[in-house]
C-alpha cells in the first residue's frame, strides 16, 4: 500500500479512536471506553496515573445477590353434606440473602470521612481510592416465618351463616453486616492509613494500632483483580463495626363474619 494512503488510514482511526472515547465518556459506557485503550496503555491525567483500564473503573461498583427461597403451605379442607365446613392448614417460608459488594469510588476519596479519617481536606496522597483497590462489604439477611389457622363456617336457622378464623403467625428477622473503617492493623496495612487506637499511647503496629483503610481487599493481600465475586476475603475482625441483630414477633389474629341470605316467597 502507499505509504501515504497508509497515514491516511492511521490517522482516520486515531481520529474514531477519538470520537468513541468522548462519546462513550459521555454516555458512561464502560465496555466502550475500554475498548478506546489497548490492554497495555498506560495513561497519566495528573491526579491520575495507571491503565486505561483502570481508569474506567474510577466510579465502579459489583454487586452479586444470592438468594435463597423456600415456601410451603398444607391444607385439609373439609366437604361434609351438612351445615359445618372448615379449612385447616399451616405454611412455612424461609428467605435467605446474601450480597456482597466491591466499590472504588472515584475522586471522593480524595475527602475525609470523618470518624477516625482525621487527614483533612483533600487527601491527595489517597489517590489508592481510586481504582485497583476496592472496599468489600456484605449483608446477610435472614427470614424464617411460619403460620397456622383455622377458618370454619356454619349455616342455622335456614338462611343465617356464621364464619369464624383463628390464625397464628410468627415472623423471625436476622441482620448482620460488618461495616466501618478502622479495624485491627494487619501486615497489609500501609502506614499512611495506621492510626493508634489509643491516641495517648504511641503508635505501635502490633499492639496499638486502627487501620482507616481496613476494609479495603488490599489488607487481605490481593488487588481488585484478584477478588472473588461469590467471598468477600477480609474476615469479619478487619470492621470497625458489626450489626448483627435478631428480631422476631408472633401475633394471634382472628374475625367472625355473620351472613344473611335473602328469601323470597311465591
Amino acid at each position: 500500500m502507499d505509504p501515504a494512503l497508509q497515514e491516511l488510514l492511521d490517522k482516520r482511526a486515531c481520529e474514531e479512536v477519538i470520537l468513541r472515547y468522548g462519546r462513550t465518556q459521555d454516555w458512561l459506557d464502560d465496555y466502550g471506553q475500554n475498548d478506546c485503550f489497548w490492554p497495555d496503555a498506560d495513561v497519566d491525567y495528573g491526579f491520575f496515573k495507571g491503565t486505561g483500564e483502570a481508569f474506567v473503573s474510577l466510579f465502579d461498583a459489583t454487586r452479586n445477590l444470592e438468594r435463597e427461597q423456600f415456601q410451603q403451605e398444607l391444607r385439609l379442607q373439609s366437604e361434609f353434606d351438612g351445615p359445618f365446613n372448615f379449612i385447616v392448614g399451616g405454611a412455612y417460608a424461609t428467605d435467605d440473602l446474601d450480597f456482597r459488594a466491591y466499590s472504588t469510588v472515584g475522586l471522593t476519596g480524595l475527602f475525609p470521612t470523618g470518624g477516625v479519617d482525621d487527614r483533612g481536606f483533600l487527601n491527595f496522597y489517597n489517590l489508592r481510592n481510586l481504582t485497583g483497590d476496592p472496599g468489600a462489604g456484605r449483608v446477610e439477611q435472614d427470614r424464617e416465618s411460619l403460620a397456622f389457622y383455622f377458618d370454619g363456617s356454619i349455616d342455622f336457622a335456614e338462611r343465617f351463616r356464621f364464619t369464624a378464623g383463628l390464625r397464628w403467625t410468627k415472623d423471625e428477622k436476622e441482620f448482620y453486616k460488618p461495616t466501618g473503617g478502622g479495624g485491627p492493623c494487619n501486615q497489609f496495612t500501609e502506614l499512611f492509613d495506621a492510626r493508634p487506637a489509643d491516641p495517648n499511647l504511641p503508635l505501635d503496629l502490633a499492639t496499638n494500632c486502627i487501620d482507616v483503610g481496613s476494609g479495603r481487599v488490599s489488607r487481605a493481600g490481593i488487588t481488585g483483580a484478584e477478588i472473588s465475586q461469590r467471598h468477600i476475603p477480609l474476615p469479619d475482625s478487619a470492621y470497625a463495626f458489626i450489626v448483627d441483630t435478631k428480631k422476631s414477633w408472633d401475633e394471634l389474629t382472628w374475625r367472625g363474619v355473620l351472613t344473611s341470605r335473602s328469601t323470597t316467597s311465591r
